[in-house]
């Protein structure tokens, strides 16, 4: 899930000034600027009801990091703009935290102080909700016109309820009359979450459940031939391999090749775009004949089949 691609972090400053904001984000310019693959430092929009905010966009999610490392941003966090902040990582392998909602928003050329308005009014709605923690609204990457908010709450559940409220679906319609389109993010773990007429509309749990399944075969199968022997190798026992082999199927999946996997599926995963009959077919047509090809793979290369390997 990206804020814009291909890497930003969003810095949430909660105690400072108007002069101490835009002291730090002088800072903040001037350290990342100087390091390799930076694009952009926004400053939120500010409300009665909008969290303080800079968004630090980067090339790649490597050299957003290098900048998060950096003497410079450590620095920056030594003052009392940073003290109690956090950082929110999206795009390029970045996971959502739980409760964390991101959606994009094409605004009509010349509706900026509606959309605003609209945003404004759902901020003061949402304050008010159990579980609410920021709202944050940055404006667009300089040459677009995407605007971009970033909704977080304690937990899953608490988001979910707040999309699913009466109070959220009489504000929506004021929004999408200053949008070109409707908004939409993107949910981690291989699904999809748009907005059609102002109903959140998520992918099937059916194409969710097959695009794990395709990506989990060969994750398992290469962890269990190459990884496994060396653990039992070490004296793991074999209820400590199985764990050790779990972990590390989890979490190249989370981290790597769902997020991958999903990108290179989203039209068939998109609950809107891939509705279709056309498209839901070939999907899962492609989707069933790598299966087969795994299938083949590992079940006629005995160098990759870990039973013939003790």
């Amino acid at each position: 899930m990206s804020v814009d691609s291909p890497a930003t972090g969003v810095v949430l400053l909660h105690a400072a000034t108007p002069e101490q904001l835009s002291a730090w984000q002088q800072r903040v310019s001037a350290s990342a600027a100087a390091m390799p693959g930076f694009m952009a430092v926004r400053l939120s929009t500010r409300g009665p009801h909008l969290a303080s905010a800079a968004a630090v966009t980067f090339d790649s999610g490597e050299h957003l990091t290098a900048w998060l490392d950096s003497p410079a941003y450590r620095e920056a966090l030594t003052d009392d703009v940073l003290g109690r902040s956090s950082v929110l990582l999206f795009g390029d392998g970045h996971r959502l935290p739980p409760g964390t909602a991101v959606f994009h928003h094409d605004v009509i050329p010349g509706r900026t102080d509606g959309f605003m308005a609209a945003e404004e009014s759902i901020a003061a709605a949402t304050a008010g909700f159990p579980g609410f923690v920021s709202l944050v609204l940055l404006p667009p990457l300089p040459g677009q016109h995407q605007w971009v908010s970033i909704l977080s709450f304690h937990t899953d559940d608490q988001l979910s309820a707040w999309l699913a409220s009466q109070d959220r679906a009489a504000r929506v319609p004021h929004l999408r009359a200053n949008l070109t389109r409707d908004f939409s993010i993107d949910a981690p773990f291989g699904s999809i979450l748009r907005f059609q007429d102002g109903r959140p509309r998520v992918t099937q749990k059916w194409r969710t459940a097959m695009l794990i399944v395709l990506v989990l075969y060969p994750t398992a199968m290469l962890v269990t031939r190459f990884l496994a022997p060396l653990w039992i190798g070490w004296g793991a026992h074999p209820w400590l391999s199985t764990w050790l082999t779990q972990v590390v199927c989890v979490g190249a999946m989370t981290y790597g090749l769902m997020p991958v996997a999903t990108r290179l599926f989203a039209r068939w995963l998109d609950p809107v775009a891939g509705a279709t009959v056309r498209v839901s077919v070939a999907g899962a047509a492609i989707v069933a004949a790598v299966y087969l090809g795994w299938l083949l793979l590992f079940g006629t290369v005995p160098w990759l089949q870990y039973w013939n390997h003790p």
